[in-house]
């Protein structure tokens, strides 16, 4: 990573699996949603089972592990909506677009609402982005959650206080990987997309990182393993090794 530390005048951040170890999170929320969508719209009891890991597997979701290539790791909440409805659709009478998205939102809110604890924080990230800070670099996020909950998820720590631009998953002009959120955290920066270190878990952010021209850096351990990512790629398997890039 030393290679790259002159170069570096910026850095945006993933949120999860990248910041937060949320994904054995996430597997037990999305299990019990799709529980309770399966009574909301009616399924017949002795489809439910299936019906329940269909819906998962949709989302990216199988034997108890994240799919790096799934909706759940790189999708938006809109895209992960309509993936549930598509598997659902096959054992019961699915409600229109909007209205099944305001369903899994009314669940999910109940679900969080229900939850004590926040999902913990990856090894080093307080490191990380303190050592950035020092540096006096400018700090991003880029989450495909929406403002709400990705905010609903860091305030517990603190973390707002290092981020002076976000880009969330419902006011992104275009979501990853689409590169417009490096992009125009580098337009309001004044600083180029190659000096800015894009930090990820999963291939599209990879992807995203590449299309942009910014420096790319996997955290392993999240959604995505060493294997996931191009044999180039800078990896390291915590936030908290991040902080060689900063001195």
């Amino acid at each position: 990573m030393k290679k790259h530390i002159e170069s570096i005048k910026a850095v945006l951040w993933d949120k999860d699996g990248t910041l937060l170890d949320n994904f054995s999170v996430w597997i037990r929320r999305e299990r019990s949603l799709i529980e309770f969508l399966c009574t909301d719209i009616e399924i017949a009891e002795n489809l439910r089972s299936d019906a329940v890991e269909s819906g998962l597997a949709a989302i990216g979701i199988r034997d108890g592990k994240v799919d790096p290539h799934g909706e759940l790791a790189g999708g938006t909440e809109a895209s992960i909506c309509d993936a549930m409805s598509g598997a659902l659709s096959d054992f019961g009478q699915v409600p229109e677009p909007e209205e099944f998205r305001r369903l899994v939102n009314g669940r999910l809110h109940e679900i969080l609402a229900g939850e004590t604890e926040p999902p913990p924080l990856r090894r080093g990230v307080l490191d990380a982005l303190s050592a950035a800070r020092s540096r006096g670099l400018p700090q991003g996020l880029a989450t495909s959650d929406s403002r709400k909950s990705a905010l609903g998820e860091l305030a517990p720590y603190g973390l707002e206080k290092f981020f002076s631009y976000y880009s969330f998953g419902d006011e992104a002009l275009r979501p990853k990987p689409d590169p417009w959120c490096i992009l125009e955290f580098s337009r309001l920066t004044g600083i180029p997309a190659d000096s800015i270190l894009f930090v990820g878990d999963t291939p599209v952010d990879e992807a995203t990182a590449g299309t942009a021209g910014a420096v790319f850096c996997a955290v392993l351990g999240g959604a995505g393993g060493w294997r996931d990512f191009s044999a180039t790629t800078m990896t390291c398997n915590d936030p908290g090794e991040i902080v060689k890039v900063f001195f």
